[in-house]
This record gives structure tokens, C-alpha cells and sequence, in this order.
């Protein structure tokens, strides 16, 4: 059985690939061994793990499930009813500089989801609510939805395509037609479907870089290329 999510964005280079994920022994998780507190109510954990096709780094992920059964044939644990799936290396977000770089308004929002990246639909619902207020209050941009908003951003800014594919699967694997409450209310806690946090992490995560953090960075090197410039009597970049 594939981890949730068969498609996905390489946390190390970005770019999106189709999981081919191994898989580890179940963890049975109980109190007497201390798992509990980490894993909260789920009763099954696994290991997950896989090469990124295009970069050849290594990821892994963790699978979450309300029970376990005995596999006597094979002589192992099974997860039974999955609750959730994390990829816990390297983290979508280890290349970017987000703490460092995004106003705190937006900030807190993002690290409060990773806090509750172990429930899924709080999770994305906390994202949604982030995507939105990014759009309206620094892109200045209010529709009736956010599919709608989405839609006039990816018109209006001509951003790069990895971050159109990004937000457009965003609106596709959460299936905003089928679901358009995610759109309406985008806060609203309601089911998720596979692969849709990751996505909406990917979304955020590339959103950020575009709106952010490469400007940020754009503006520091400007600044030390013109102090180079002034101290041999050279003007300023424009």
C-alpha cells in the first residue's frame, strides 16, 4: 500500500515527483514505552522512506494509524485505519530561510501548523486560512473565494511556474469542486483529501519565497554590491 500522497514536492530540490516509498516495521505505541505522549492517540506508527528521483537525496515520512493487527503469516505488525502521514525529513521547508525573512503576522500562522501537522484537517485548515491572508493582505487581493483569489494572483502576478503548479494543486487535490466549502470557509476543519497538506505546505512554502524571502535577499545583495561600488567611488545600482 503507497503512503498517502503518490505525488509530491521533493522537500531537498522542490520540485515535484511521484513517491515510490519502502517501508519499515510497525511500532506498536503505548504508554509503557513512552511513544504516546509523541504520537498523541494513534496506536501505529511506521517509517517510511525513499530517494528523491531527481536530486538522489534521501526522505522519510512517518504513517499514522488508529490500530494495529497481528500479521501472523507474515510474522508482523499492520497498521490498521491510517490517520495520518508526515514526511519528517527533510522537511519542505529546509531550504528556506522562513523565520528569517516572513513578517510575523504570517509567521505565526505557518509554525502553528506545524505544530498540529498530526491532525491533518486542523492542519489544513490553519494553512487555507494562511494562503488567503497572504493573498489579501499583501497581494491586496479579496475575491468571493479563495479558488478565486488564487486564480487572480497567478493572473495578476505572473509568478514562476513552480509555484503556479503549486496552488493549482492546491485547488485540485483538495478538490474545491466537490468541496467548495474549503474555498468559501477556507478555515473551516473538515476532511482532507490525500496528499493535500503536503500540497498546501508546498503552496505556502513557495508562496513565501515568491512574496518574501527572494526579494528579501535580492535587496541584500543590491545593498553590498552598492557598498563595493561607493567604496571605489562608483554610484549606486538603480
Amino acid at each position: 500500500m503507497k503512503a498517502p500522497s503518490d505525488k509530491m514536492i521533493c522537500g531537498h530540490c522542490k520540485v515535484p515527483i511521484y513517491a515510490d516509498w519502502q517501508y519499515g516495521s510497525v511500532m506498536e505505541i503505548s504508554p509503557s514505552n513512552g511513544s504516546s505522549d509523541l504520537f498523541g492517540f494513534a496506536k501505529g506508527a511506521q517509517i517510511t522512506y525513499m530517494v528523491c528521483p531527481g536530486c538522489l537525496l534521501p526522505i522519510i515520512g512517518i504513517r499514522l494509524s488508529a490500530d494495529v493487527t497481528y500479521n501472523y503469516p507474515d510474522n508482523c505488525l499492520d497498521l490498521v485505519n491510517l490517520i495520518g502521514f508526515t514526511i519528517v525529513y527533510p522537511g519542505l521547508n529546509s531550504n528556506l530561510q522562513i523565520d528569517k525573512y516572513v513578517p510575523r503576522e504570517f509567521l505565526e500562522d505557518y509554525l502553528e501548523a506545524k505544530e498540529v501537522e498530526r491532525s491533518p484537517k486542523a492542519c489544513a485548515a490553519l494553512l487555507r486560512r494562511l494562503l488567503q491572508l497572504v493573498l489579501r493582505k499583501h497581494f491586496k487581493i479579496e475575491k468571493r473565494n479563495l479558488e478565486q483569489e488564487i486564480g487572480a494572483f497567478i493572473k495578476e502576478q505572473s509568478p514562476p511556474s513552480y509555484l503556479v503548479t503549486s496552488l493549482d494543486a492546491i485547488r485540485t487535490v483538495g478538490n474545491f469542486a466537490a468541496h467548495p466549502i474549503k474555498s468559501e470557509n477556507a478555515d473551516k476543519i473538515i476532511e482532507v483529501e490525500p496528499g493535500e497538506v503536503d500540497w498546501l505546505f508546498a503552496g505556502i512554502e513557495s508562496l513565501f519565497d515568491f512574496a518574501f524571502i527572494q526579494p528579501a535577499i535580492l535587496e541584500e545583495r543590491k545593498r553590498q554590491i552598492n557598498n563595493k561600488l561607493e567604496s571605489v567611488g562608483k554610484g549606486p545600482l538603480k
